[in-house]
């Protein structure tokens, strides 16, 4: 059963990504997607945000395959518990709490008693993805958000959440929460790899300029001139040899942030460059990724996690929705749900050249080979273990620095 406000509310998305996606049957039919809702809504209760949240998702995860991941249903400000999470071989560990510092490194292995691996598989449910690694980077930020954990199955309801962890030294420790309460502690202790640092961030190490490039967004990139003047004053007065960016954890923003980054290495083509990516690399970051590579990289660490060619460029319905209210002079709503849209496709060539198709008829045109999903993954792959966080290491920045300078010239 559905209650008519959801059916409304999934009727307009429905329609609208029809209409701003450039391709949007491109994994099921429209006919196989509105069979997939009446089956859904068959068995289960659509009766709340949270019950909703979850079955546009599961659609939405469908209909988006491994090729677009932009496309997504949000809950907001539902707050979240004390804690950071990180999937090691399969097992959840705790890497931030906000001041039980004992409880670091502890595993989680159930939430209300129910098996981790059981919550795992109903998040996995819902959250559209290109590969395993970001399917676990999203799993990850999902654990602790209060609204994402009442719209499991499982957990829908509930009036508290009890996080099941098994400490470091084997005994079963239990922290309960009440779920009615919104929660907006910030873990003020934790392990971070890489660690945390600002975006745009340098530092020297022997011949190797270390640069932080962790988000595309424009609040993030504002000193970008700044930073790059003094980058060109530090090469014209000492002698360096490579330049190690790391783009880790950059889940995107504006693309044109990167171009300043790429002209700089462009005008320094004396300098080796070194790339390290992670499973959060993403959208706009896997650009920088894409045009690092076309500067000839050797990029280190674990595959981005998005293909090379993918849908993108997040269109919102309810912002868009406003614009148009005050152009119309009417009140803005309020939504607690925010639906996303992808409304243009990218490839990279063979050259690296970026193709991007804007409108239905621009997606058609494209090649066929234009549109199979692939790949591009580091060529030194490394993933943290636990030994690394264990002992605080960053072995995939540590690979880059051992490398001895190698610098291969090509044509740029």
């Amino acid at each position: 059963m559905i209650l008519p406000k959801y059916e409304k509310m999934y009727d307009d998305f429905i329609n609208r990504y029809e209409e701003i996606h450039v391709c949007p049957w491109h994994e099921m039919s429209k006919e196989q997607t509105e069979a997939l809702y009446l089956g859904y809504i068959s068995n289960n209760d659509v009766l709340d945000d949270y019950q909703y949240y979850y079955m546009a998702n599961y659609i939405v995860t469908r209909l988006s395959g491994i090729s677009d991941a932009h496309t997504t249903v949000n809950l907001k400000n539902t707050g979240s518990f004390p804690y950071l999470f990180k999937i090691i071989d399969g097992e959840v560990f705790v890497v931030g709490v906000f001041d039980e510092e004992e409880l670091l490194l502890s595993k989680l292995v159930s939430i209300n008693g129910i098996d981790i691996n059981k919550i795992i598989a109903e998040i996995a449910n819902i959250i559209p993805c290109g590969n395993e690694g970001w399917l676990r980077f999203k799993v990850e930020n999902f654990l602790p958000s209060i609204g994402n954990m009442l719209s499991l199955p499982s957990l829908h309801g509930e009036p508290a959440i009890t996080y099941n962890f098994i400490d470091k030294n084997g005994n079963r420790v239990d922290k309960e929460y009440n779920t009615y309460e919104k929660f907006y502690r910030k873990t003020n202790k934790r392990i971070d790899i890489p660690i945390r640092h600002d975006n745009l961030y340098f530092e020297f190490n022997g011949d190797a300029i270390y640069f932080v490039y962790n988000s595309c967004l424009n609040d993030a990139c504002v000193n970008m001139k700044k930073v790059l003047d003094e980058l060109d004053f530090h090469l014209l007065n000492g002698h360096y040899n490579r330049f190690i960016i790391d783009l880790r954890n950059n889940a995107g923003g504006n693309s044109n942030n990167n171009l300043p980054i790429i002209d700089f290495l462009k005008r320094h083509d004396e300098l080796e460059i070194i790339t390290l990516t992670n499973n959060a690399t993403f959208s706009s970051g896997r650009f920088m990724y894409e045009a690092l590579r076309n500067l000839g990289t050797i990029a280190i660490g674990e595959e981005p996690g998005t293909p090379i060619n993918a849908f993108g460029n997040v269109y919102i319905k309810e912002k868009e929705d406003n614009r148009k209210r005050r152009k119309q002079g009417l009140e803005q709503i309020q939504s607690t749900i925010v639906h996303k849209i992808s409304s243009r496709y990218f490839y990279f060539d063979e050259e690296y050249k970026l193709h991007i198709a804007m409108s239905k008829k621009e997606y058609d045109d494209m090649p066929n080979a234009w549109k199979i999903t692939d790949f591009n993954p580091p060529d030194i792959e490394i993933k943290p273990t636990l030994e690394d966080y264990i002992n605080n290491r960053d072995s995939v920045m540590e690979c880059a620095i051992k490398r001895e300078y190698n610098k291969v010239n090509k044509e740029r």
